[in-house]
């Protein structure tokens, strides 16, 4: 027999300007804290799971080349769950 999903909150940077917002019967709700690395993350999953968040390819593309996103890549390969999302 399967497992059920478990329910859990997002948490979501304080530095993020248009935040995601979440519909899914499974999320508890979203808290905005700063985070030292990501956009997001789901509570109590802090030092595991990291999502950094681009909202186009302009942004990626400004980004790539910078030390401060250079720094962000270097913090993320401490996690064992790491995404890049780029929207489109």
């Amino acid at each position: 027999m399967a497992e059920e999903p478990r329910s859990f909150r997002v948490i979501i940077d304080t530095r993020e300007k248009y935040p995601w917002h979440f519909t899914s019967s499974y999320i508890l709700g979203t808290e905005t804290r700063a985070l030292n690395t990501g956009d997001y993350t789901v509570e109590g999953l802090e030092n595991v799971l990291c999502i950094e968040r681009k909202r186009n390819v302009n942004e990626i593309a400004n980004n790539i080349t910078t030390k401060r996103f250079a720094n962000v890549l270097e913090r993320m390969k401490d996690f064992p769950y790491k995404y890049i999302m780029l929207e489109y």
